[in-house]
């Protein structure tokens, strides 16, 4: 069974900007067609990629591990 990290699911979000950010910097944002998938896409893939990380357990867990117990110490 394949079960993603939390580094994946930020690459993805990541690439989901950049499709986003794709037609201006690749000069093809006049053509409506492939601008609106290209940014339609690129919401859906950050959007899914930062569901993703905010409900990964274990990313959740090392988060808190890491940011939530400096009181704790």
């Amino acid at each position: 069974m394949y079960i993603p990290k939390g580094w994946e699911e930020a690459l993805n979000a990541i690439l989901g900007v950049c499709l986003i950010a794709a037609p201006w910097v690749l000069g093809f944002a006049a053509q409506e067609r492939p601008t609106t998938n290209a940014v339609i896409v690129g919401v859906l893939v950050t959007a899914l990629g930062l569901w993703a990380m905010l409900t990964d357990a274990q990313l959740q867990k090392w988060w808190h591990e890491r940011h939530g117990s400096h009181g704790a110490h």
